[in-house]
């Protein structure tokens, strides 16, 4: 009956059952004290009894049916082994009835009220279960796209040395670097600075050294699509990451003590700089902005500090392979082109020249008695002399000059698409600019010590041929050129010619 009691509905009500069972005792009790005021009461006290079972029955169904049972038998009991006895019998009997009556009551009790807290229990189990299941989903999937990330991360850095790797021209290293951070940061600005002046005496390339404690001049701004915009660098960002020489994030410009001054703002709410630094010195910055706060944190401070470490290496590659191609290409004292360089550019140019009828012109410059220069002051003087001249060349201004250092003190242009009175412009020109420069000799021998140091100049003889104006074939420029050189020397030297 026990068990029959603990699978009560679920449902039921505790004011249903205390009424229920209230009435119960009553009904009980009344069989033990009916027979004692007055005879023939049993029966009366038996129907109400069993009435109550049924109203037992009624409230509870029939899973509830074993107790009113219980109680039937026990009033049967009593009211035929009772009732004769003696009326003390009777009440013994009836006591012992109703203290068993409350004794397996409140064990009932207990056990719905057990069975209800295990019931709880059960189902809080059940929803801690289906939590920590979502809670260890939900965990599983953060870490899974981490991981995604991080493998995504890690590709691109790989990518990037080796698109890095694989190029030698800095526009193609600046793009393979901008397009590995843009693909990592989608939603901000990647740019990549440079700067405009060359960054040792030696080289010529476009990435510079300038040490931070010099003001910034322009430089190249390599960005996405705009890579090629020259802008006035730097910006506030660029300054304070110049200053202090390292690298940044910037989690919140407004908040950021660093970035309150007038000078020191930039554009954005938060950003990563890293610079490039090369032999202690500054030639650059590498940078991320977003006009979010707080978008950055350590971990993308990381990813960008290592690609701009490949490209700083990708840089110093790319430096070397230049300066060993000017090496070969060049001449080392005066910088020009070598002679067998310029063959092959000047080929080229007079294909073009005939297969689309440009103009294009030729300018011959030989230095005057350049062996008494050297007899007269000296070898070490005589090199200042064709690095001079040298010099004033390189600095030509036409676009896309072919100089050269045609032998000794013999310097060929070529102009490609200038007419022959625009070459001889350009040749009386660098004549004049080599005229006015003042050299400095060595003291003569036996002269007082300290004394002042001779000081010379040194003019120049130029033959000037153009094509098509002097032959319908460009490859006879230079014969065209060398004759009229010749004739400037041999009519008084100093001059330029540009016919026969």
């Amino acid at each position: 009956m026990t068990n029959a009691l603990v699978r009560l509905d679920e449902n039921f009500r505790i004011d249903r059952l205390v009424p229920t069972l209230g009435l119960l005792a009553v009904s009980a009790t009344s069989l033990i004290v009916a027979p004692i005021f007055a005879a023939g009461s049993e029966i009366a006290a038996l129907s109400l009894f069993a009435l109550t079972g049924v109203f037992f029955i009624h409230q509870f169904g029939i899973r509830g049916g074993p107790l009113a049972v219980g109680f039937l038998i026990t009033a049967t009991l009593v009211a035929v082994i009772g009732i004769p006895m003696a009326r003390g019998l009777t009440l013994a009997v009836g006591g012992i009835v109703v203290a068993g009556f409350m004794a397996f009551y409140s064990t009932w009790i207990q056990d719905i009220h057990t069975g209800r807290d295990h019931r709880r229990s059960v189902a809080g189990d059940l929803e801690t279960a289906v939590r920590m299941s979502h809670e260890g989903e939900e965990e599983f999937v953060q870490k899974t796209e981490k991981h995604e990330k991080r493998l995504q991360t890690w590709t691109s850095l790989v990518g990037v040395v080796h698109e890095c790797s694989s190029t030698l021209k800095f526009d193609q290293l600046a793009e393979a670097v901008l397009a590995t951070v843009e693909a990592l940061f989608p939603e901000d600005r990647a740019s990549l600075w440079l700067s405009a002046a060359p960054p040792r005496a030696d080289a010529r390339s476009a990435a510079v050294v300038r040490p931070a404690s010099q003001p910034a001049s322009q430089g190249r701004r390599y960005q996405r699509r705009t890579y090629d915009l020259l802008v006035p660098c730097p910006d506030g960002l660029d300054l304070v990451a110049g200053q202090s020489r390292q690298n940044i994030l910037v989690v919140d410009r407004d908040k950021d003590s660093r970035f309150q001054s007038a000078e020191s703002r930039f554009s954005g709410r938060s950003a990563l700089v890293c610079p490039l630094i090369e032999e202690g010195n500054i030639y650059g910055n590498l940078r991320v902005v977003s006009e979010q706060p707080e978008r950055f944190d350590h971990d993308d401070m990381v990813i960008l500090s290592h690609i701009a470490s490949v490209f700083s290496m990708s840089a110093s590659n790319v430096r070397l392979y230049e300066r060993t191609e000017e090496l070969a290409l060049t001449d080392g004292q005066t910088g020009l082109y070598k002679r067998y360089y310029y063959e092959k550019r000047f080929s080229e140019e007079c294909k073009r020249a005939l297969r689309k009828s440009n103009n294009l012109s030729v300018i011959l410059v030989d230095i005057d008695l350049f062996k008494r220069v050297n007899d007269t002051y000296g070898h070490s003087v005589g090199d200042r002399v064709l690095q001079a001249v040298g010099r004033v060349i390189r600095e030509v201004d036409w676009g896309g000059p072919l100089p050269c250092r045609w032998g000794g003190e013999e310097f060929l242009v070529a102009l490609p698409d200038a007419t022959r009175p625009q070459a001889k412009a350009r040749a009386e020109d660098i004549a004049g600019k080599i005229k006015a420069i003042a050299f400095q000799g060595e003291p003569a021998e036996g002269a007082p010590k300290g004394g002042p140091a001779p000081t010379f100049r040194v003019t120049v003889s130029v033959g000037v041929a153009s094509f098509p104006a002097d032959t319908g074939d460009p490859e006879q420029l230079f014969q065209i050129s060398d004759r009229r050189l010749y004739r400037a020397k041999n009519t008084g030297r100093d001059q330029v010619v540009d016919h026969d």
